[in-house]
C-alpha cells in the first residue's frame, strides 16, 4: 500500500498541540515524541494539575503528564532555534491582557476540570471580582511549567 501525506490543516487560533496531534502531523509514535520533548524541541509545556514539590522540580518518572508542544516548532523547527522564551510567549498569548476561562482551555488544550484543579493547586489563577485569567498568571505559568527549563536561563 501506497503512503501518502495528508495536509493536517491547524485552526489560526491553535498555538499549541497535543502530544497526539504532535505525533498525527509529524507520522511519528508518541515515545518519540515524547522523547523529543525532552532531547530536541525547546518549547514544550506541562501543563497537568499533577502536584510539583516546588515550581522547578522535576517530576518523578512515572508522574502523569499532559504535554503541549509549540505547533510552529512542530511545523517549522528551524525558524524556532533563534527565538527565546519571552518571545514565543508574545506569539502565544498575543497581546491580550485577559483571557476568558473558555479561552484558557483553548490556548492550553486543556479541559475546564484540568483548569479548575489548576487552579485548586495554585497554577492558575483568576483576577479576583473578574473570573479572567490575567496576561501576567498566564506568562508565569507558561514560564514554570516549560519541559526544558534550560530555556529560561539562555541569554537575553
Amino acid at each position: 500500500m501506497n503512503q501518502k501525506s495528508l495536509t493536517l490543516p491547524l485552526n489560526v487560533r491553535t498555538v499549541l498541540v497535543t502530544t497526539d496531534t504532535a505525533s498525527a502531523t509529524l507520522g511519528l509514535d508518541t515515545d518519540t515524541i515524547i522523547a523529543r520533548a525532552e532531547s530536541q524541541y525547546r518549547f514544550v509545556w506541562d501543563v497537568s494539575a499533577a502536584p510539583r514539590p516546588m515550581p522547578h522540580a522535576p517530576r518523578p518518572s512515572r508522574s502523569v503528564r499532559e504535554l503541549r508542544f509549540w505547533a510552529r516548532e512542530i511545523i517549522a523547527p528551524e525558524t524556532c532555534t533563534a527565538l527565546e522564551l519571552p518571545a514565543v510567549i508574545r506569539v502565544i498569548l498575543g497581546d491580550r491582557a485577559f483571557f476568558h476561562p473558555g479561552e484558557v482551555n483553548i490556548l492550553l488544550r486543556i479541559t475546564r476540570p484540568t483548569r479548575l484543579a489548576l487552579g485548586k493547586c495554585g497554577a492558575l489563577q483568576r483576577q479576583a471580582g473578574t473570573g479572567f485569567y490575567p496576561r501576567a498568571t498566564l506568562e508565569h505559568f507558561l514560564t514554570n511549567r516549560l519541559l526544558n527549563q534550560s530555556v529560561t536561563n539562555e541569554k537575553r
